[in-house]
């Protein structure tokens, strides 16, 4: 396998029946694996079981979704929306226990 060689029809033409694969996995470099690689949906998977640390964004994909760390924005912007911490506070736990404000 060269390393620099141009995609063609050919090398495709055993996957169509596959379905059409997307365009980041026809250009990885270990392509050639995933066609050997069945099970790695359900390796992923319970992989979470074991490893004890928690995932916050289990709910993520890094490769589809982007990476995290633009969740700080997102944080800072719904805090300025629900008018402050003060406005937050105000309406959820003062209400909730008829706290006099």
């Amino acid at each position: 396998i060269t390393q620099n060689k141009r995609l063609t029809l050919e090398d495709l033409e055993d996957t169509w029946d596959r379905g059409i694969p997307r365009i980041n996995t026809l250009f990885e470099k270990d392509r050639h694996v995933l066609a050997y690689d069945k099970g790695w949906r359900v390796r992923t998977d319970f992989k979470q079981y074991q490893i004890l640390k928690q995932n916050p964004f289990w709910w993520t994909h890094q490769r589809h979704d982007g990476k995290s760390w633009n969740l700080n924005n997102y944080r800072t912007d719904m805090i300025q929306a629900l008018d402050g911490v003060e406005g937050i506070l105000e309406h959820t736990l003062f209400k909730g226990t008829y706290f006099p404000t």
